[in-house]
């Protein structure tokens, strides 16, 4: 028995499965919004059917038109302003920064125990939201790209200890994060995509401000689900990031319609670099990194694919600075 749905009140859910058969199905909870009357219904098994009035209006933009389409209207969460508080790993207080706090005012602030000027050696910084860990030889008149490492169980530490010689030899910031999660990723999207990529982009933002950033040269990276958060932030924000390094996940878009996604103009900013890693035994997700590939291509980036053994695992060290020798060469990079 089909239930009808009503623009208030639905539970949406992706599922995989069904997405891959239809573009336009997502998943709402069984029980939910029965007896309402709406845009779309939902049969026994979860799927939801829209109106052709609906699809030409999700047929403009992205999800989120999508939901707001089948909601009614569109429910922005206003976020709040994210201040980062600084805690030096070595010792020394902490300390909270104004987003737009440049390195030359943290250290005139008295924060010179956390970021030094040329010659000194690096340091791990702890905030709420990241661990960052900055290289030595920073020099306070000049900016850095900036990684941006993503976790599939928010693990800053674990996360960033693969890059932290990758950082001090190519004096790269890196910002693990604390908040990127698989929860995170399998949240209803209305959730996703109004309130946890929001989030993760303001962190970011913030700590590109906070610290001695070129913004041009931001680089997002991932395993697993931390991967397929990357993809949600540059499909959210098109041009956040100038390059990606997706380790094994791929993009929960590969099964939207065309229009949905976002035109290539929206990437002129970036220098459009994307290194996709995985392994062929992983039978969950190299099918999916696979399809990700090319529609990075059709937004007009540079991609490469690099393969390892082993199934779902992080890619070995040598893999990962592979894809970075693979960003450093491009001439989009250098320019």
């Amino acid at each position: 028995m089909a239930r009808s749905i009503g623009p208030e009140g639905l539970q949406v859910r992706r599922n995989p499965s069904v997405e891959r058969r239809h573009p336009l199905a997502l998943r709402i909870r069984p029980g939910q919004n029965e007896g309402r009357t709406g845009a779309g219904s939902c049969d026994a098994t979860g799927r939801v059917g829209l109106s052709l009035d609906t699809m030409r209006v999700v047929g403009t933009a992205s999800m989120r038109d999508l939901l707001a389409a089948i909601r009614g209207g569109p429910k922005i969460r206003r976020q709040r302003r994210f201040r980062p508080l600084l805690r030096d790993e070595h010792g020394g207080g902490s300390l909270a920064l104004e987003p737009r706090l440049a390195l030359s005012q943290v250290v005139a602030a008295g924060a010179s125990n956390l970021v030094h000027a040329a010659g000194a050696r690096g340091r791990t910084i702890s905030q709420p939201d990241a661990l960052v860990c900055l290289p030595s030889g920073l020099a306070s008149d000049r900016a850095y790209p900036m990684l941006v490492v993503l976790d599939a169980s928010g693990n800053a530490k674990r996360a960033l200890e693969p890059w932290k010689s990758v950082a001090e030899r190519n004096k790269w910031v890196v910002y693990a994060s604390r908040q990127s999660s698989t929860a995170a990723l399998n949240q209803p999207l209305d959730v996703l995509y109004e309130t946890t990529v929001p989030l993760l982009k303001s962190q970011i933002d913030a700590a590109a401000s906070s610290y001695p950033v070129d913004r041009s040269r931001v680089i997002l990276t991932g395993f697993s689900a931390g991967a397929g958060l990357l993809h949600e932030i540059n499909y959210r924000y098109p041009g956040t990031a100038a390059a990606v390094i997706d380790n094994a996940n791929g993009a929960l878009y590969t099964g939207y319609p065309p229009q949905a996604l976002p035109p290539a103009s929206e990437f002129a900013k970036s220098r459009k670099v994307a290194v996709f890693v995985v392994s062929p035994r992983d039978s969950k997700f190299y099918q999916q990194v696979l399809a990700t590939e090319p529609i990075y291509r059709s937004w007009g980036w540079s991609t490469q694919v690099l393969t390892y053994p082993g199934g779902h695992v992080p890619a070995p060290r040598g893999v990962i600075q592979r894809a970075v020798r693979l960003i450093l060469s491009q001439p989009s990079w250098t320019a």
